[in-house]
């Protein structure tokens, strides 16, 4: 079977991604939609609009299955796995983390939470690959994560992959809302520990993650934290939900800060976990403290 390159993938990559459709982008779509056959796709395009003759429909079917990106069982088409895998293991390639020495960090700012938020997963994900089964460990002064507009459903993966990945994460908020009660009730599981604090030590505009000896310090701007800080002292209950929604979606410079500090990791480490059953095992497996 001929794989395809990587210079290929990267020709693919644009096509998928383009707003201008060819025919093997229209034809990979419908097939993941389930028309398995090039008639099935012949007559998808052309109920569509696009004037399309059957014989371009072959032609780019031949290429994509010359290319190892379908493949044919019986009359059916289906998308090569291979192709998939290939394809995954580009894009997650394409991330760089930030090449840094122990003390070293670089930091990003954004105008929109939701667009942190966005970098925040994509950069923990990548750290989550890179670190494989390794804690993590999570502070948040305000979890205000779980009610950015559009960007629940991603928070709650990001909370759940904990027990599917079988990895241990121990997140601590610093507040005892109903909204933050609720949150623990509802999450907390084998692998993910939630701790709630009154009187937090850290500072109400920094949210730690902390993976190995790096340290993601997202920084929200100080004119909006006053507001968030003001909606927690007002008691909020779960009725509220909305109104916080729309303060998380107002304007103000905020931060996300990337640090390799073995030092200052094991120090917040510590201070994070003194309500959390540990086992010695991963203690002394993952040198956490």
């Amino acid at each position: 079977m001929v794989l395809l390159q990587y210079s290929e993938l990267k020709v693919q990559l644009y096509m998928l991604f383009s707003s201008n459709e060819s025919i093997e982008d229209a034809a990979i779509r419908l097939i993941s939609i389930g028309k398995t056959t090039p008639i099935d796709i012949f007559e998808s395009l052309q109920n569509e609009g696009n004037s399309i003759s059957k014989r371009g429909v072959y032609k780019a079917i031949h290429y994509l299955r010359e290319h190892s990106i379908l493949v044919k069982s019986g009359k059916k088409l289906s998308i090569s796995q291979e192709w998939v895998d290939s394809l995954t293991r580009a894009l997650k390639n394409n991330f760089t983390m930030p090449v840094l020495a122990d003390g070293e960090s670089a930091t990003y700012k954004y105008k929109s939470l939701v667009n942190l938020d966005a970098y925040w997963k994509h950069l923990t994900k990548s750290l989550k690959d890179q670190y494989h089964s390794h804690p993590v460990f999570l502070y948040s002064p305000y979890n205000i994560w779980l009610h950015l507009a559009d960007r629940s459903e991603s928070q709650l993966d990001y909370y759940r992959a904990f027990e599917k990945e079988g990895r241990h994460g121990y997140l601590v908020i610093g507040n005892r809302s109903e909204l933050d009660m609720e949150f623990k009730k509802t999450l907390q599981s084998e692998f993910l520990q939630i701790d709630t604090w009154d009187k937090p030590p850290f500072k109400e505009t920094e949210y730690y993650t902390i993976i190995d000896d790096i340290i993601v310090t997202t920084k929200v701007g100080p004119k909006l934290t006053k507001i968030i800080a003001s909606f927690y002292k007002s008691t909020p209950t779960l009725e509220s939900k909305l109104k916080l929604n729309r303060i998380l979606d107002m304007t103000d410079i905020s931060k996300i800060k990337i640090e390799r500090n073995n030092k200052k990791a094991k120090y917040l480490r510590n201070r994070l976990s003194k309500n959390f059953y540990i086992p010695k095992e991963l203690e002394q497996k993952f040198n956490l403290f």
